[in-house]
Parts: C-alpha cells; structure tokens; sequence
C-alpha cells in the first residue's frame, strides 16, 4: 500500500520507480490486481491518473491483509465479518467431548488471537464486543454459543488470573480500551506510571518531572530539603549528548506494549489461596436421582448461600438451585441447602 499526493509530477516519479523495480528484479506490478483509491479529486483528474498508472478504480470499504479499511469511525456493521467468524469457530469445535479446562485454553488461544492484531487498530463498537463475550461464556459452559446454560457466573470475575480465582480470560472490552487509551482524559494518571531517563536535561522540568524517581514536589519543599541530594545521588547522567526519554515504570524495556496498557486499565483484585481437594462423585441405583447439596458463609455470621445440583445414575444433569442467603451462619445455611432439596425432590415427584 502507497500513499501519494495526485501531483502529476510525483505520479511520474512513482511509474519510474514501478519500473525499475521491475527491470532490476524481474517482479513486474500486476495491474489487474492493483487499484487507485481517492479522496476529494474531481473524476477527470482521477481518470487521468488512472491512464497515466494503468490500474482500476477502487473504492471503499475493502480488505487489506484481512483487516477491513474504511472511512470514519468503525461500525458494528463495518466488524460484524469478524464477529461472524468468530461464531463459527466456536460452532464447529466438538465442545461437547472437551472439559471446561480444554474450552478455556481454546479461547484463550485460538479466539482471542484472532482479535489480538484487530482490536488495536480500532476502538470496536461495546455493543459487538458484550456480545462476542455472551457467545465466549456460553461456549465454556454449554459448548455452544447460542445456548445459554441454567448455571452461570459473573464473566469480571472469570476474566482475572488465576491468582485472582479467575479463568485467566482477557476481556475483550478491557483489552479494546486498553489499545484505544484516552490520553486527553488519563493524562495524570498515565504520566504518573511513566519515569523520565535523564539525556541533556532540555525536556525535564526539575521540580514537577518524575526524573529521580518521584517528583521533587508536590509535597511542601521544606520537608524534602533533607532529601533532595540523596535522590539526586542516585540517578546516572548520560556521558554523552543524548536526549531525554519517557520510560514506563512497569516494564523493563521502558516501552508501554499492549499487555501493561491492559493492566493497567484492568482492575487489580486481591490474590486467592488456593486449595485442591480430590472429590469423588459416586453415581446412584440405576433409576434413581442423587442430590449434593452445600450451604457456607463468609464469616459466622456473614453473607451466606446454599446449593445443590440433582443428577441421574449415569450423571445427565437433572435440576440445581443456588440462593444468596444474606448475613447468616454455616448451621442456618446448610439448613436452607436441605430445605431447598426437599422442595427439589418435591418438585420431581410432581413432575413425575
């Protein structure tokens, strides 16, 4: 892709250089294949330039390298061709047969991969993104896309790291506006987390610039007198005439990539401990139904919830309930877990 002014004088230039390249490397320019896109000439000019290059007329939107051009701010309509692929990706795979675990890492490699060299170009549309996100979720829970599963959970929480009791899942609107940040309105805030790499100094404010590790103020001066030569101390001067840099904080090459932009729109949360427990689940008599129930609180008392999950003996799910207690103790909501499978067990014998 070229881009030029429609000067005659600079369009004779770009022939020339067509047809050097040519002469030198035996690789001669398909005209068929090449096309003239324009902005703001009248049509006699752009028919001209079309005689003078020998190439077609092209117009827009069109496909470059898989990504689409386009005039103006993107449309949902303008990505939906993207969105639309990646439905079919998640529709094809035999979810069925995978574990959670399989499903996960197919998201994680292959989905959004396919979005990792789109989404920086643009700042997508929310609405296509929340609804790539429900086709996402409903893939890791049902293995289909379109069909929503009875038991569900907060898709925030499942796009932190493990660390955080996560799946370690991107979200796709965080990473859209971690590649779309609005300098104007996160000035402050993103040239706190930047540090200056002292050159000739012509670029450094002394007093306000974050060149020593922190500004010299904005804390009254007569508390950091006693400091200042320590800080000043400690930072290396360049040996040689070379110019100031701006270097993020968070990485070590100083430069600030895609994977610091988004965490540093996405929110931390506290660490999680981890406890692996084997569970063994024993299926019951041919034609009956087993019922695994539990009820916990935060704190005794604390916020408390109960749940239970009804299976056949060759293990096809059959019903579950789960129910936010409030402040309550463990005793109170292991009660609520039986109550509500009681009424479970009820409602099947109805139903029956």
């Amino acid at each position: 892709m070229i881009y030029c002014k429609g000067k005659l004088s600079g369009l004779q230039a770009l022939k020339q250089l067509f047809d050097s390249y040519a002469l030198n490397s035996g690789q001669v320019i398909n005209n068929g294949k090449s096309t003239i896109l324009s902005a703001y000439i009248s049509q006699a000019r752009l028919l001209r330039i079309v005689t003078l290059l020998d190439f077609k007329i092209g117009s827009l939107p069109f496909r470059y390298l898989g990504v689409p051009i386009f005039k103006g701010k993107p449309k949902a309509c303008q990505l939906q061709y993207m969105a639309d692929k990646i439905k079919l990706k998640l529709s094809q795979w035999k979810a069925q047969l995978l574990s959670m675990d399989g499903k996960v890492q197919l998201v994680r490699s292959v989905i959004q991969s396919m979005l990792v060299y789109n989404i920086p170009l643009y700042s997508w549309p929310i609405s296509l993104l929340k609804d790539l996100e429900r086709c996402i979720r409903n893939f890791i829970l049902s293995g289909d896309g379109d069909k929503r599963n009875m038991v569900t959970f907060s898709w925030k929480k499942k796009c932190r790291t493990y660390d955080q009791g996560g799946l370690n899942i991107r979200s796709l609107v965080n990473l859209n506006n971690a590649t779309n940040l609005n300098i104007k309105e996160e000035y402050k805030v993103i040239l706190d987390k930047y540090i200056w790499l002292l050159g000739d100094g012509k670029k450094i404010n002394f007093w306000t610039d974050s060149w020593c590790g922190s500004p010299l103020i904005p804390s009254p001066l007569s508390q950091l007198f006693p400091y200042i030569p320590q800080l000043i101390q400690q930072v290396r001067i360049a040996s040689i005439d070379q110019l100031d840099q701006l270097l993020w904080k968070h990485s070590t090459s100083g430069d600030l990539l895609l994977k610091e932009a988004y965490e540093f729109k996405h929110h931390q949360f506290q660490e999680l401990v981890w406890v692996i427990k084997e569970v063994l689940w024993h299926p019951p008599l041919v034609n009956w139904a087993k019922c695994n129930i539990d009820g916990a609180s935060q704190g005794n008392p604390g916020s408390s919830a109960c749940i239970g999950i009804f299976r056949d003996h060759n293990a096809n799910f059959l019903y579950c309930f789960s129910e936010p207690l409030g402040i309550s103790n463990f005793y109170c909501a292991e009660l609520c877990a039986m109550l509500r499978w009681l009424e479970g067990t009820m409602l099947g014998l109805q139903m029956q």
